[in-house]
Parts: C-alpha cells; sequence; structure tokens
C-alpha cells in the first residue's frame, strides 16, 4: 500500500497551512500483484510450548466491525481537461485530494466514501451514477476545483471503475475463520480496504503526513537552531488469531524550523554570504552552497509576494549564465506583463501566416495583426508604438529581409527591465545588486529569485541530521517500555478514534485498552562453546555474556602493521601503551602474535589515501621481510560524509588485499591515565574483529574437499535435524539521491560451529528488491555457496535454511515462486555435475524459507514495569506465536538481544516454505541459536547472524562506489539514475575472497 507522501507549508508565520508535496505514483490497484498467497505455508496445529511463560503488554488493540459493513473498492484515474500531457502520475496529490473529495461530497451525496490519492476510494455500498441515479462499475464524471493562487478554476476528468465488491464483512469472516488459508488474498484486500478508512480519517486531522505516519506537536523538542523533532504515529490493520486488530505505532522526524533562507545556510554551511558579493568568489564555496541547495530542495515562499501569490516553491540551486558564471542580481532582466503577451500573440500570428507551422520568424503585416488582436482586448497596459516607430523597428533588424526574430523585436518594442528596477518599481524594495541569486520552476523555464527574500515553509523533513541533532533525537526518542506505554496513551487519544467520520461511516470501533499476551514464552539460553568441552557459564543475562579465556580457535599473527593516519594522535606513549593493551588481550585470547611494524604517520588525505596505503604496506613488508596479515589503522573523525573511512575499506578490499581494522585514535590512544579503564574493554572488541578476519577458510580450488582450520570466536550450539546450509539474502539500497548502486548480498554459514561464513554479492539494479535476484547470476551465486558448503563439510547439505530480509506481505507468494524455485533449480543442476561423487544417488535438499521483518511496529512491553532492573525490556528470548500472531501464516514475533536502552524491537519471521517440516518449538530455537553466532561483541543480536551479516556486506560494498566524479570515473553506469540498468560490480581482492573480511 503506498501511502501519502505530505509536507507542512506554511507561506506565512502566522499562517499555517497544510499542503501535500508532488509525488509520482503509479496508477495500479494494490492487490493486482499479490500472486496466490493460498501457496504459502500454514501455521502448524501445535503451537510453540518450550520456555519460560510471560505476560506482556502490546501496542495493538481490538477492531470492533459491525457485520453488515461492506467495502468497495474503486479505482480512480483523473485527468485534466485540455491539458497537453494528461499522465494523472503529473499531477500532484494534493489536486488529486482536492477532486476526489470534491467528487465523494458533491456528486454522490451521503454516501460513506474514504478517499486514498493518488487513485483509491474505498465506498460503504455501491456508487450510483449521478446522471442516470442507477448503481454503475463504471462512472465517468467532470469536477472543477479552483487553482490555489488563481481565481480560475481547472476541470478534471474522473473515471471511477469498480474494481472489488466484498461481501458483508460477517458472512466474510465467518468463512474465513474457515479456511484461512484459502482466503487470504481476500483478507489483504480488506485489510487494504481498513487501512484506507483509518488513513482518511486521521490525514484530516495530523498536523502532516508523510508516508504512514502522522505527525503532530504532541510532545515536540528543538533539536537546534535550525530543526525540530516532531512526535509521529502509524496504524496499520492486521488479521490475527483474536481477530482483526490496530497496530498503533509511534516514531519521531526532524523538521526543519521556518526561517529566512539565508539564516538556514549560514547554520548548515557556517558561511557569511558577503564572500559571494565580491568579483571572484571561491568556486569550491559556490559549488558547495549550489550542491547543498540542489540536494536539499527547499520550499521557500517569498516575502513580496501577495498572499493570493504565495504559493511554496522548491529551490534548485544556484543560478549560473550559459558561460558557467554565477548569476547575480545585476545580470537578471525581466520581461513587462506587455512583453509576454506581446510575444504570445506574435508566435500565434506568425504561425498563422506561416500556414499553421510553428516558427520564430515574423512579417510586419504579422506584427501589426497581433497589435489589432491585442487592441481590441485592451491587453495591453501602455499605449503602442505608432506604425511609423515599428517599421523603423523593424527595418533595424531585418537589414533588407522580410522578416525579423520575434523576441528581438518584442525587446526594442518593451525593453527588458533589471531585476533591481522591477523591486524598486513594484515593492519599493532595494536590491544590492551584487547578491547571488537562486532559480526555481523547470529548466525550460527558469524563476530567478533574490536570496535575502526567501522564507522557509515550516514542516520540511529534514533527511540528514547533523551528530549534534542525532545525539538529541536518540536522547528523546529512547523511552523505557512503560514510558513508551504513556506516549501510545497520548497519541491515541489524540487520534480520537471515537469520534473520526470516516470510522462511523463504517462502523469500525477501536477498543480503549492495548491487547495483553498471557501465554507468550522466553526460550532457553543456547550453550555456548569456548572450548570443545567447556562452555560460558555465569551469564550476566540472557543475550550476555563474558568470555575470559581463550578464543574456541585462535589465529595466528605473524605480520601486522599499525598505520595512523591522524597526526595529533600520534603520540609515542600512547601507542605503546595501547600495543601492550593489545598483547595482553592477545595471550588472553590465545592468538599467537609478533611485533607490529610502526610507520611515520601519513597525512591523511582522502584523495592520495590510496597512493599512501601502497607505499605503507611496501615499506612495512620491507621491514618485516613478509607479507602483511593485517593493517590496523588508527583515523580521526570521519566528517560527515564518511568518505575517509570508506576509502581506507576500498583500498585494503580492493587495491591491498589486507584485511583492515580501524581504530578510533580518540578512544584508543587517549592519556595515558585514563589507558586502564577506557582502552582494555576497547582493545577486547578490537580483537574480536581482528579473529574473525584472520579466520581464511581457504578453500581450496582443487576437486578434494579438503580445508584448512578457520579461526573462531566461540562456538554456538545449534539444535539441528541435519547436515544444513543457513542462507542470509539481503538487497540493501542507498540514500534517496545517491549515485551509489544497490546491492544483493548473499551469506552462507558453512561450518559446524555457527561462526564461519562465506558470501557472495552484486551490484543490482537501483531501488530493486525482488528484481535484484532474478537473474542468472543469482543461480551463479547461490551455486557458488553449496560449492563452499559442499568443500568444507565433505558433501553437499541435506537442508539449506534461507533467511530472507526486505520482503512485505505482498510479495510473499511472488519471492516463495522466484527465490524458492532458484534453489531448486541449483540443486537439481549441481545433482548432475556432482553424479560421481555422490555416487549415483540423486541430491535433493529440502528448503525452508524465512522472511524476517526487522522494521516490524509491534512492540512488546513487561506487564509491570520492574524499574530497577536494567533497561525494563522484556528478556532475551522472548517469543510470542499466539494472539497476536496471523491466523493463516506460521509466523512468530522474537527478541534475540538484550534491550540496552529505549523498547526493544522485535524482528517478525514468517515461513514462506517448509519442506523439513520443523515445528515451531524447532524453528524457534534454531532462530533464537543463531543470533548468539555474531563475532563482534559478546552479545546476541537483534536479527539472525546471516542477515545481519549480509547487510554490513551490502554496506561495505556500496563503500567501493564513493559519489565524487573522480573516484566514479570508471563505475559506469553507476552514475545513472535508471533503475532498470545492470550495475558493474567491483570484486574484492583475491587473497580477501573467502575470509570474513566484512567482521
Amino acid at each position: 500500500l503506498a501511502l501519502v507522501m505530505a509536507e507542512i507549508e506554511q507561506p506565512h508565520p502566522k499562517r499555517p497551512r497544510v499542503e501535500e508535496i508532488t509525488t509520482n505514483a503509479k496508477t495500479t490497484t494494490p492487490t493486482t500483484q499479490l500472486g496466490d498467497m493460498s501457496t504459502l505455508v500454514a501455521r502448524p496445529q501445535q503451537r510453540g510450548t518450550v520456555g519460560v511463560k510471560v505476560r506482556a503488554v502490546t501496542n495493538q488493540f481490538m477492531l470492533k466491525i459491525a457485520p453488515s459493513t461492506q467495502f468497495f473498492q474503486y479505482e480512480a484515474v483523473v485527468k485534466e481537461k485540455d491539458a497537453r500531457d494528461n499522465d494523472p502520475v503529473g499531477l500532484t496529490k494534493n489536486i488529486l485530494q482536492s477532486v476526489l473529495s470534491k467528487t465523494a461530497k458533491e456528486r454522490f451525496g451521503n454516501a460513506k466514501i474514504a478517499v486514498f490519492p493518488p487513485n483509491l476510494v474505498i465506498s460503504g455500498t455501491k456508487l450510483k451514477d449521478p446522471e442516470t441515479g442507477e448503481e454503475a462499475d463504471e462512472i465517468k464524471l467532470v469536477v472543477d476545483v479552483p487553482k490555489p493562487n488563481e481565481r480560475r478554476k481547472r476541470e478534471f476528468d474522473v473515471h471511477l471503475r469498480l474494481t472489488r465488491s466484498a461481501p458483508l464483512w460477517g458472512d466474510f469472516y465467518a468463512e474465513y475463520n474457515r479456511s484461512p488459508q484459502d482466503k487470504q488474498n481476500e483478507m489483504f484486500a480488506m485489510r487494504t480496504s481498513m487501512n484506507v478508512i483509518f488513513h482518511a480519517g486521521q490525514r484530516e486531522r495530523a498536523l502532516a503526513t508523510k508516508g504512514p505516519w502522522h505527525f503532530t506537536t504532541t510532545d515536540s523538542f528543538q533539536l537546534s537552531n535550525m530543526s525540530t523533532m516532531l512526535r509521529s504515529y502509524t496504524q496499520a490493520v492486521v488479521d490475527s488469531d483474536m481477530g482483526m486488530i490496530l497496530t498503533f505505532g509511534t516514531s519521531a522526524g526532524c523538521f526543519k524550523k521556518d526561517m529566512l533562507l539565508e539564516d538556514y545556510l549560514k547554520l548548515s554551511l557556517g558561511r557569511d554570504f558577503s564572500e559571494f558579493q565580491t568579483d571572484n568568489p571561491s568556486p569550491m564555496a559556490t559549488q558547495k552552497v549550489d550542491r547543498f541547495l540542489r540536494k536539499e530542495k527547499i520550499k521557500c515562499t517569498f516575502v513580496h509576494q501577495t498572499k493570493r501569490q504565495r504559493e511554496a516553491e522548491t529551490i534548485k540551486g544556484l543560478a549560473f549564465d550559459e558561460t558557467g558564471r554565477l548569476m547575480r542580481v545585476k545580470d537578471v532582466f525581466f520581461l513587462s506583463q506587455d512583453a509576454e503577451r506581446l510575444v504570445k500573440r506574435m508566435q500565434r500570428a506568425a504561425k498563422e501566416a506561416n500556414n499553421g507551422e510553428r516558427t520564430d520568424e515574423i512579417s510586419m503585416d504579422a506584427i501589426k495583426a497581433a497589435f489589432e488582436a491585442l487592441n481590441e482586448k485592451n491587453a495591453l497596459k501602455a499605449n503602442p508604438p505608432p506604425d511609423s516607430a515599428l517599421a523603423s523597428m523593424f527595418e533595424s533588424l531585418a537589414g533588407g529581409s522580410d522578416k525579423v526574430d520575434i523576441k528581438k523585436m518584442v525587446d526594442l518594442i518593451a525593453p527588458p527591465i533589471s531585476m533591481v528596477d522591477y523591486f524598486k518599481k513594484a515593492y519599493n524594495i532595494d536590491l544590492i545588486p551584487e547578491v547571488p541569486v537562486f532559480w526555481t520552476g523547470s529548466a525550460k523555464r527558469k524563476s530567478f529569485h533574490y536570496l535575502m527574500h526567501a522564507y522557509m515553509v515550516a514542516g520540511q523533513a529534514k533527511n540528514k541530521m547533523d551528530p549534534r541533532e542525532t545525539d538529541q533525537m536518540i536522547r528523546n526518542t529512547s523511552q523505557r517500555p512503560n514510558q513508551r506505554c504513556g506516549l501510545i496513551a497520548k497519541l491515541k487519544k489524540e487520534a480520537a478514534y471515537d469520534t473520526d467520520q470516516a470510522l462511523m461511516d463504517f462502523k469500525i470501533q477501536v477498543s480503549p485498552e492495548p491487547i495483553i499476551i498471557r501465554d507468550a514464552r522466553v526460550l532457553p539460553i543456547p550453550v555456548i562453546n569456548v572450548t570443545e568441552r567447556e562452555s560460558v557459564r555465569g551469564m550476566k543475562k540472557a543475550g550476555d555474556w563474558d568470555h575470559r579465556t581463550n578464543f574456541y580457535t585462535p589465529a595466528k599473527l605473524q605480520s601486522w602493521a599499525i598505520l595512523i593516519t591522524d597526526r595529533r594522535a600520534f603520540n609515542g606513549q600512547a601507542i605503546e601503551s595501547f600495543i601492550y593493551h593489545m598483547k595482553n588481550c592477545f595471550l588472553e585470547k590465545g592468538i599467537s602474535w609478533t611485533e607490529p611494524v610502526l610507520v611515520e604517520p601519513v597525512r591523511g588525505n582522502a584523495q592520495c589515501l590510496e597512493k599512501e596505503m601502497i607505499e605503507f604496506k611496501e615499506e612495512a613488508e620491507r621491514k618485516r621481510g613478509m607479507p602483511l596479515e593485517l593493517l590496523v589503522v588508527f583515523k580521526g573523525p570521519d566528517g560527515a560524509n564518511g568518505v575517509f573511512y570508506s576509502e581506507i575499506k576500498r583500498v585494503g578490499d580492493m587495491v591491498l588485499g589486507i584485511p583492515t581494522t580501524c581504530c578510533n585514535a580518540k578512544k584508543a590512544l587517549s592519556p595515558a591515565k585514563n589507558q586502564g579503564k577506557f582502552v582494555f574493554p576497547y582493545v577486547k572488541g578490537v580483537v574480536l574483529k581482528i579473529n574473525t578476519k584472520l579466520g581464511n577458510l581457504r578453500v581450496n580450488q582443487g576437486e578434494d574437499f579438503k580445508v584448512l582450520p578457520a579461526s573462531v570466536n566461540w562456538a554456538v550450539t545449534i539444535p539441528w535435524k541435519c547436515k544444513t546450509m543457513v542462507v542470509g539474502i539481503d538487497v540493501s539500497h542507498p540514500s534517496p539521491g545517491s549515485r551509489q548502486p544497490s546491492v544483493l548480498a548473499v551469506t552462507a554459514l558453512v561450518d559446524r560451529w555457527g561462526h564461519g561464513y562465506v558470501c557472495r554479492y552484486k551490484a543490482c539494479s537501483r531501488r530493486m528488491e525482488i528484481g535484484g535476484v532474478q537473474n542468472e547470476d543469482f543461480h551463479g551465486m547461490i551455486e557458488g555457496l553449496i560449492t563452499d558448503f559442499a568443500k568444507v563439510n565433505e558433501g553437499p547439505p541435506q537442508s539449506i535454511l534461507v533467511f530472507r530480509d526486505g520482503v512485505s506481505e505482498s510479495q510473499f507468494a511472488h519471492v516463495k515462486e522466484t527465490e524458492v524455485q532458484a534453489f531448486k533449480d541449483v540443486a537439481a543442476k549441481l545433482t548432475t555435475e556432482w553424479k560421481e561423487r555422490l555416487k549415483g544417488s540423486v541430491w535433493s535438499p529440502k528448503i525452508t524459507y524465512v522472511v524476517c521483518q526487522k522494521r516490524s511496529q509491534a512492540r512488546f512491553m513487561p506487564e509491570r514495569d520492574d524499574t530497577g532492573r536494567g533497561s525494563g525490556n522484556l528478556s532475551a528470548g522472548f517469543v510470542c506465536d499466539t494472539g497476536i500472531v496471523s491466523k493463516s501464516l506460521f509466523d512468530f514475533y522474537l527478541i534475540s538481544h538484550a534491550g540496552l536502552q529505549g523498547t526493544s524491537r522485535p524482528v517478525h519471521y514468517i515461513v514462506l516454505e517448509d519442506q523439513m517440516e520443523y515445528t515451531a518449538d524447532e524453528i524457534q530455537g534454531i532462530t533464537y541459536a543463531l543470533c548468539y553466532g555474531y563475532s563482534r561483541c559478546t552479545k546476541s543480536i537483534g536479527c539472525v547472524t546471516p542477515i545481519y551479516y549480509a547487510d554490513k556486506i551490502a554496506e561495505r560494498v556500496r563503500m567501493y562506489y564513493h559519489e565524487s566524479d573522480d573516484l566514479m570515473s570508471d563505475a559506469g553506469t553507476v552514475c545513472s539514475r535508471a533503475s532498470d540498468e545492470e550495475l558493474p560490480t567491483r570484486y574484492v581482492h583475491a587473497n580477501l575472497r573467502q575470509s570474513m573480511f566484512w567482521a
């Protein structure tokens, strides 16, 4: 369900107004691409029983729907009359909302209608054609809507087409209870209708709406001098074992404050714009301001405009002339209204004189005809020049020809007026001629504006926060579970469901009290082995342990070096102290080591870092007399864009082929008096990463299945039913506006310790979640991972357990049809190739496919708040598979981590395919155990490790594609914004392809 995007716009600080932004949305019915959801795995009869029972409060509320309620879905196509481009995608959503709302009120009287732009209308009864008065499946209307800043009206053709009619709710729900598996598609359509109804009511009440979130001023907070935090809430109707329920989620957003654009730029960029009033401003500063304006897309009104004209416009950047020179106020000239009318009328007259063909040249007779037409309508404010003057102007331009250029002729008749003179004459405002101007509108029709007159409208979302704003946001949104319960109650009260007209029309009621789960459970802690015979004892709490012994399989570090890129941190005593603590930690963990090579610090410039790192590697290897196995880099602050860190990883992974570990110089090289208190715990975390990175599986490329041992931090006992390969799949996307590619990453657990992973990745089509894996390359990635598993474990897996991230409910059936089939196709191919090794037997692994939804809005909180116990969250291992879970799907919620602050977010796991026929206890136990295999910390994590690693790999790969042009010059189509183009993949050095370089 593509939810509405909207923003606040405030033309004047004293008169706030809400107006939505323009978005592109396809005209499709939300249920057309579902596929057959009845093929998904049904919930087993036996629910989970392992663990200790607990009670929990949720952020979900029961719904009561009248049995006589009906939902009729209509698809609306809106086209503007007599418009050159009748594509409905080009209309803004606020226009579509106005058109559809007016259609509902004026043409259908008291009909129960909920509108959801751009193309969805929900009605409680079948609509009647206003002309015939009879019910109809298709209705065509003409609706006129006044423009916000003009007196004239715009006419629209509205075409309503019935796409789905539902039976009475009581009858349908009775059938659904009898066979929920067969009615999943119909239930999805019902929930879509209910979500539209809930959204329609809140859209009018909320201060602003962005996506599914409705923002409000309740409990707002000022983050900085240029931004404000606003609370928001979202709502989603889902079906469950208990009936229809409403999930009520809370969040917060950062919004720009309404202020002068000049002040906002000063605060954001730290620049005084007096430097731009010189003859030769800094090109770098100019480029920085222009890039900032183009990226931010700030909406402004202008203080000289009247209230009728005051409609927000989006700033596109600084204005430059054809030669690339920065334009200033003195360089801008306007055509008067008379001149604009003359140009249009002369173009029409020239076209008529040229037999209907458009031309830019005009004859004297056509000029006289244009003036006669304008004089008849009294369209010119100034008196037209006499014929003798027109003839003289014409001859001066014609040079003996019978035609002249239209625009040059108009410039002689009505000379352009400068921007300085225009503002003085029209508004009695004195402009500074040297101030740069910026532009709005389209590239073909630009409008130039004065910097000092731009006023930012309120409620514009701020896409990227600075570190101080981020810190303030975290402090104000991290709420203990009992505090979140209070916030949910406060925001739900503001939503005012009891008085919501849309809900009353469709006879839907929301329970005042949240649902309490009485039979949730906390799973037992998995066994974590530090040696073959010794396990971790005396855990602090579930999901958190202290590793004070040797690693399960420690690595050998024979050649390593320390590189310092921050000269300010180059303190000999601090470095010696850090190396001392590092050696102690190596001894504690059983890692054999030698003295590191330390070379003088490099300059630390991101642009020349590659050259310096290559020279450093050569010098270090010359001193050591053998190739480097590890490079520890001490770096300073990375800045907002993280380019320096990305460049270190790119050079280490792709150029040098050496594992790199970055250390924060401020933390690692702190004063000696703080070494014992702060540095040693930090060093422990660094050593965890080092042991994992050095654990190269070194899979042989020959025909045998032998493999050298890998380094393992600890081993997790996972309750397998047979030899199983665990796979994690994730498609990670760049931020909006970025030129980096989307990356498909696939990881596989190939050892018996729950620790060793191999990976495959590929740059894929931009912003494509499902399409990124529908190609032959995906089959090759799966084949490579299965082959690696077979070499490590002396044979292929009997079972493949796949965890897939980033899939919504509407894509479940499609994923099962495509991705699950890909695993089956690869298995069939490898069976043929391995026929001799398998001694003629058919290899047919059993596949289990599980979707992980990490951003679920469901929350679970203790029924009784224990303020003296840590963060107040439920214990790690909390699982819920009753009550609020789906009636038809095999799903469960799991909190696998020990929450440190805020309210723990559960992960929603949905089983799409289950050829292994796991019981609820088995799949829940395996999933929970896989959350203890993350090698970077002695804690369980919030999602299964394969998914977490896949996400980290995708993030690492995008570091190989920098935003700057000089570093992306060889990236080919990476710079393209087209979403249907394949992007070239940059692979790591051959030395690292079988190691966990991303850890």
